[in-house]
């Protein structure tokens, strides 16, 4: 009986851990959730500029208005760096002040997202202008199809800028030569990147109420997650 009530006691206190256990992983749940709300509202704020051309001018615009919509879209540049800094600490650590931390990354990262995010839109425009022009001649119409790849490479070298902004101290020469490799060099990788946007631009359509609170701290944790393996390997070397 004695051994029989000891096994019994044994039992409650491994389900009590348990539930203990069970418990802590809710509030690091619920936990995670809120700081992805408020680091989201946050990005969000950073890009008023960008929220004002998508309700106002709206995205079926873009080819009209180009030029203001790559203005619109500098200010993304220091806020996705400073997103993807606070979910990358997030990440790490479960628990982080997301305020301070988002604070942090917009600041320490603020010069140099500005100077490359301004590359890009130079870039980008030039690239646009020339497969307008390029599209209006038949017998160059190749040449337009060159450009529509180097602007698709630009696109889908943008996730591997931004995580070298914040994850190394480079020159912004070193990060436009390291994205430009590790888009080419590693295909898989950027490709992936590419279906995020896509998921979370799909969720969006889908929900868009709900998704609207976390699509920033989604679309940069998710890029954080799908790419910690690649820069684990990198920094490995």
């Amino acid at each position: 009986i004695f051994i029989r009530n000891l096994m019994l006691i044994k039992e409650k206190g491994m389900e009590e851990m348990d539930q203990i256990f069970d418990l802590e992983k809710m509030l690091t749940f619920f936990n995670i959730i809120f700081y992805s709300l408020v680091l989201n509202i946050l990005f969000l704020f950073c890009n008023l500029p960008f929220l004002f051309f998508y309700f106002f001018v709206g995205i079926g615009s873009i080819g009209e208005y180009f030029p203001l919509f790559l203005l619109c879209l500098l200010p993304v540049a220091p806020a996705l760096s400073a997103l993807l800094h606070s979910m990358m600490k997030l990440v790490e650590y479960k628990d982080i002040c997301p305020v301070k931390e988002y604070k942090k990354g917009y600041k320490n990262n603020w010069f140099k997202a500005i100077k490359t995010g301004t590359i890009q839109i130079i870039f980008a425009f030039i690239l646009k202008t020339n497969i307008q022009f390029f599209k209006q001649i038949p017998q160059l119409s190749i040449l337009a199809g060159m450009f529509m790849i180097f602007m698709l490479i630009l696109i889908m070298m943008t996730p591997f800028i931004y995580l070298l902004i914040v994850r190394y101290d480079m020159s912004v020469l070193q990060i436009l030569k390291a994205a430009l490799t590790i888009t080419i060099g590693k295909p898989v990788y950027a490709i992936a990147n590419l279906m995020i946007a896509g998921f979370v631009f799909v969720l969006f359509e889908l929900i868009a109420g709900t998704t609207f609170l976390f699509i920033g701290s989604l679309y940069a944790g998710l890029l954080v997650l799908s790419n910690q393996k690649l820069f684990h390997k990198l920094e490995s070397r």
